[in-house]
């Protein structure tokens, strides 16, 4: 994984500023999936949370936010964002075990980060054993489709202006689907997310992608 932790370390002062068409499209379903949580006085386990974009957020709204990502250059950003002193952020790989308490958090959330896991039963096991029964995971990824657009997590230098690809593996939303049940979780909820018109107006990358599916987003119970 160091490709796509070299990637992440040298995208990350210039992530939220890159007019990335993918992270505004998640943004929007993300909390749309939020919407009909309690995240007051909530356990949240945010895994791969980038420049803390959605962590900070969370912990606004009075939710006790754990924030784990494997990019130093990342949590550097986050890290320096008023408020996050309320957040506890760990530098681990989630392709390993996760280094928290089983059985400890009412909310697990990732975004856009299940391309990028080796091994996706792993992972979601993993998901698994840290949620309290009765708890949710909220986890969106980049659609399947967009690798027959020849779309993947990369940036390009604003200095060299090399294009700089993180690894990315082709899952299918089966693959997904499969992971979550056989961890042992419920699967609640599916959602897919187009590009849109909208979008477009605002992020002109976003053109090609109107009509064209983007996301796909997973709303899982531990029973």
């Amino acid at each position: 994984m160091s490709v796509t932790r070299d990637m992440y370390n040298g995208w990350a002062h210039i992530y939220e500023e890159d007019g990335n068409p993918m992270t505004a499209a998640e943004a929007g379903l993300y909390w749309q999936l939020m919407k009909n949580i309690d995240l007051a006085d909530c356990q949240v386990l945010d895994l791969g949370c980038g420049t803390g974009r959605h962590t900070l957020l969370l912990s606004q709204q009075g939710s006790r936010v754990t924030a784990i990502d494997f990019s130093e250059g990342m949590l550097k950003q986050a890290m320096q964002k008023p408020g996050a002193e309320n957040i506890s952020f760990l530098l681990h790989d989630l392709n390993r075990d996760l280094p928290t308490e089983p059985g400890f958090f009412d909310l697990v959330v990732s975004s856009l980060v299940l391309e990028h896991i080796e091994n996706l039963g792993h992972f979601f096991s993993q998901v698994a054993k840290v949620l309290k029964p009765g708890g949710r995971a909220i986890l969106t990824t980049m659609h399947p489709n967009m690798f027959l657009k020849g779309t993947q997590a990369r940036f390009t230098n604003p200095v060299t202006g090399e294009k700089v690809t993180a690894t990315s593996y082709p899952y299918q939303i089966s693959d997904f689907v499969n992971g979550a049940i056989e961890s042992g979780l419920l699967l609640e909820r599916l959602e897919e997310a187009k590009g849109s018109e909208e979008l477009a107006q605002r992020l002109p990358r976003a053109e090609k992608y109107i009509g064209w599916n983007m996301l796909v987003a997973l709303v899982c119970k531990k029973p």
